[in-house]
């Protein structure tokens, strides 16, 4: 699953209603809400609340930017609203209305290829999507206490804490399978079945004795019964209200990293672990004169260990639009927590600044759970999702919490932890996160946060900004049409597909030496489209000569040389009147590859494709804020499986290196863009492997070993189109070796493979 159109939640709506599903420009809707301070000031306690509305029938890298997002309603403050539903009503209305069908709208665009210009539009909203708090004013379930979870209800595994005064949620083990050894032995076995997700049906089961649209609340958490039920078709979908993965992230990473560096060591949480019987090394000792003392705990960092984790945090360097500049926040003199970071920033901290910063910090088996929450938040924030993994990661999912258990004291499992075990479940109903978490709200809200300029009416500049900026939308859409060289659409829609390269700077100009002369002329005609016959010519020819043996035939030699005498000899034998038809022929634009590019070519330092901006490494080197020299690309070549094998195999190579050279080469009728780069050696096997697997689970390569450049059957250069963009993170423990981390844009995470995805 790669989009929300190929989730098991759309193929249900399809099934259910396929009149629906006959016309594709019937809508699907998803609705997402959060509170807002229209002031910018973190004290403020003003809360407005826009609601809007994300369409998934465009491309989801449009359906996140601020010209297509649907403001639908602004609930206004200061204070929170405590019934949602009075202002939900008149949206209900209109999605009610839409779901019976809009008649007379105009289509401009499909009618092109058979489709009515003028039809009856309908929409279906799918789901809503919200924070934790959000969710329950929404949905009307209670996000806090004994039932604190939807998904589970009344089987959610809870225990009071006397000593830290609130319910934590813990016994994962119960979401295991009953045979697995995760759930103990003997006596101190969990025999208790896995919790059964409730369905809707259950749910108008358990309402009852409604009473002005309320009710007591019973064991079942459920508080209220929502005004969203109105729509006709909401009792009939799969999944209703989302989990927001992006809220739920950022709250774990700072609940681990408090604990981490004991902010919330004390005296409560120490006896909560004695009251759970649990972690007995930590327990409060009592000492000859009556007072108490807390032993070292293992899951919290000395200050020399806090020092060196802001220390090794504060070295990475992210390329150009990954994150923001943690350096800021964690200074070298630093032993505290900053408390000033946002969502994305515990974002890259999970996936990528912890496991690779945290080896030899730790006790093992917290550096273990900690590794494979990274694994599960990389799985489950990852643009592709295979179907098969789905159960193997629903267990993996409750293994990790357990492991988190052993390791981490009660006052560390609430219900953002406990919420983690249904991410997977969600995944398998609605497909990658990437359409359903907020990060897309989070940036629209900046955005009407900046339209305020009546600070006495904040919505109503908000309302006025949101109108404003869709008359401007609109006309830049226009004349867009009218003028097709016009970038005021390309600004706002940001497209994802192939963004043409743009080079930085002037460029010098230098000669290029004859082993480079080779090498460029060698790998443009071995990777051009015009040579594919030729190629395919080449390998039939050897493989009849070769006869009946197995052996693959050898790569083409000496390529250069060997197309220029193909073309004096296919001239020869033309003007003596042999029959050349068998051999493939040469044109005018194959001629000019032939003949090779000039002596002398234009070196720049920076450019940016497909919206990632490349450096070269000398300048890299000089400590910038960003990095944006590492490159990695997937080539196919023949190799033996051993020393003694004659027999050659073919198959796919991963390789990284660094960026050294942007070269912009001149074949006098046209210009070529390379990059030369210095790649690494990827080894797998034999005894002395370069690229392997780290204990984190991100793959590490030996920076060391460096391929020669010097031959002519050496190739540094490639197209940028080969290559994607990736950076470095020097291990802590061995300086000859870096992770490398693969890097894909926010605006083309829906194109092309993701190597991160593998676990």
């Amino acid at each position: 699953m790669r989009l929300v159109a190929d989730s098991p939640a759309v193929a249900h709506i399809e099934e259910s209603w396929p009149e629906f599903a006959r016309d594709p420009r019937h809508v699907r809707l998803g609705l997402a809400s959060d509170g807002v301070s229209p002031y910018s000031i973190k004290s403020s306690t003003y809360s407005t609340w826009p609601v809007a509305l994300m369409n998934y029938n465009i491309p989801p890298w449009l359906a996140t930017k601020k010209g297509f997002i649907i403001l639908a309603l602004i609930i206004p403050g200061p204070k929170q609203t405590t019934n949602f539903d009075v202002f939900l009503q008149p949206l209900v209305e209109e999605l009610s209305q839409l779901w019976q069908g809009v008649s007379d709208v105009f289509d401009g665009r499909t009618h092109r290829i058979g489709r009515d210009r003028w039809f009856t539009l309908r929409g279906i909203m799918m789901w809503t999507m919200h924070d934790y708090p959000g969710y329950g004013i929404v949905s009307g379930f209670q996000t806090k206490g004994y039932c604190a979870c939807p998904t589970c209800a009344v089987d959610l595994p809870y225990s009071w804490s006397y000593q830290l005064r609130k319910v934590v949620y813990m016994e994962f083990s119960t979401f295991l399978p009953l045979d697995h050894p995760f759930r103990g032995v003997g006596e101190d076995r969990n025999l208790d079945p896995p919790p059964v997700a409730r369905t809707m049906d259950w749910w108008e089961n358990t309402w009852m004795d409604v009473q002005d649209g309320r009710r007591q609340q019973d064991e079942s958490g459920l508080r209220r019964w929502s005004i969203l039920h109105q729509l006709p078709y909401w009792k009939h979908l799969q999944i209703h209200h989302l989990l927001d993965p992006m809220h739920i992230e950022a709250n774990v990473v700072k609940s681990l990293i408090k604990h981490l560096f004991g902010e919330k060591d004390n005296v409560r949480s120490r006896r909560a672990c004695e009251e759970f019987n649990v972690h007995p090394d930590t327990w409060m000792q009592i000492n000859e004169d009556g007072s108490e003392t807390m032993p070292s705990a293992p899951w919290v960092l000395r200050k020399e260990e806090r020092k060196v984790l802001c220390q090794r945090i504060s070295k990475i360097r992210f390329p150009t639009g990954f994150g923001s500049y943690l350096r800021k926040a964690f200074k070298t003199d630093k032993t505290t927590w900053p408390s000033d970071l946002k969502s994305h920033d515990f974002h890259i901290l999970l996936q990528h600044a912890l496991p690779t910063c945290l080896h030899g910090l730790a006790t093992p088996q917290l550096r273990e759970a900690v590794y494979d929450l990274s694994k599960l938040m990389r799985w489950v924030c990852s643009k592709e999702i295979h179907v098969s993994e789905i159960p193997q990661m629903e267990i993996f999912a409750a293994e990790t919490l357990v492991k988190l258990e052993r390791v981490l004291p009660p006052s560390f499992f609430d219900s953002q932890i406990h919420l983690l075990v249904h991410l997977v479940r969600e995944i398998s109903i609605c497909g990658p996160v990437h359409s359903r978490w907020m990060y897309w709200l989070e940036r629209y809200m900046k955005v009407i946060k900046d339209d305020v300029r009546q600070r006495a009416r904040p919505e109503g500049s908000m309302a006025e900004g949101h109108l404003h900026r869709e008359a401007m939308f609109f006309c830049s859409t226009i004349l867009a049409q009218i003028d097709p060289t016009s970038p005021l659409l390309f600004q706002e829609a940001d497209d994802a597909a192939e963004i043409p390269l743009k080079l930085i700077g002037a460029g010098t100009r230098r000669p290029l030496s004859l082993t480079e002369l080779d090498q460029i002329h060698n790998f443009v005609l071995h990777n051009s489209v015009l040579m594919e016959s030729w190629i395919e010519w080449y390998e039939e020819e050897k493989r009849t000569a070769a006869g009946s043996s197995r052996r693959r035939p050898a790569p083409f030699p000496h390529l250069r040389e060997y197309m220029r005498n193909m073309q004096v000899q296919l001239v020869e034998k033309e003007a003596a009147g042999e029959d050349i038809s068998q051999y493939p022929s040469i044109d005018e634009d194959l001629r000019i590859l032939i003949r090779g590019p000039t002596t002398t070519a234009t070196s720049y330092n920076q450019c940016w494709h497909n919206g990632r901006h490349f450096r070269v490494r000398h300048l890299d080197d000089k400590k910038l804020r960003t990095a944006d020299c590492g490159v990695m690309g997937t080539w196919t070549q023949d190799f033996r499986s051993s020393g003694h094998d004659q027999n050659l195999e073919r198959a796919s190579m991963a390789y990284y290196g660094r960026l050294e050279e942007i070269l912009e080469v001149d074949f006098l009728d046209f210009t070529q863009v390379l990059f030369s780069c210095r790649w690494y050696r990827s080894q797998i096997r034999g005894p002395r492997p370069t690229l392997q697997m780290d204990e984190s689970g991100i793959q590490r390569i030996k920076t060391t070993q460096i391929l020669p450049v010097g031959r002519l059957s050496d190739e540094p250069f490639c197209y940028p189109s080969l290559v994607e963009q990736c950076f470095y993170v020097e291990c802590s423990h061995d300086v000859d070796w870096s992770l490398v981390i693969p890097y894909i844009p926010r605006e083309r995470q829906f194109v092309g493979s993701d190597s991160s995805a593998t676990i």
